[in-house]
């Protein structure tokens, strides 16, 4: 415990930046703690010192849900969520392997082929309903309709 607790103070005092916690998206070198919490994620929707929180805590789920032998993708996509947000290095995770990218990491072509598959799939098979009425519509089903149509509040779209 002493000699971990010696390497820490030492890293703890020294100025050199931890290659894992250099971001592309800000420019965090030098920045007091006091500053660097208050940048604001939009992606997260929070500072970066309630992400790195939310990221130390997502990595302690990780890791007790694979010590109980538990589904944890949900767990290392959240991980990798944060850290794109916050533009450190990704972690690769076994549990992500071969699963669907995001459109950023994607070529054109892949965007294309993937776009083209949800079409021929009908958007994973959810039909919309139709815009026109028939005759089996009350005319309180036709108003409610026309309702949500101005509001925006399809909840299928």
């Amino acid at each position: 415990m002493r000699k971990w607790l010696m390497s820490y103070e030492r890293l703890r005092h020294t100025n050199t930046p931890n290659e894992f916690w250099i971001s592309s998206k800000y420019d965090i070198q030098g920045l007091p703690w006091q500053e660097l919490q208050q940048i604001y994620l939009p992606e997260l929707k929070m500072c970066w010192g309630p992400a790195c929180s939310a990221l130390k805590k997502s990595w302690q789920a990780y890791k007790a849900a694979g010590r109980n032998g538990m589904y944890r993708a949900d767990i290392a996509w959240r991980i990798n969520a944060i850290q794109k947000a916050m533009g450190i290095e990704k972690s690769e995770f076994p549990e992500l392997e071969g699963m669907e990218t995001s459109d950023e990491e994607m070529t054109d072509e892949e965007i294309q082929l993937k776009k083209e598959e949800r079409e021929d799939a009908g958007d994973w098979g959810i039909e919309k309903p139709e815009e026109s009425y028939t005759d089996e519509w009350s005319e309180e089903d036709k108003q409610l309709r026309r309702e949500e149509i101005a509001e925006g509040d399809d909840w299928f779209d």
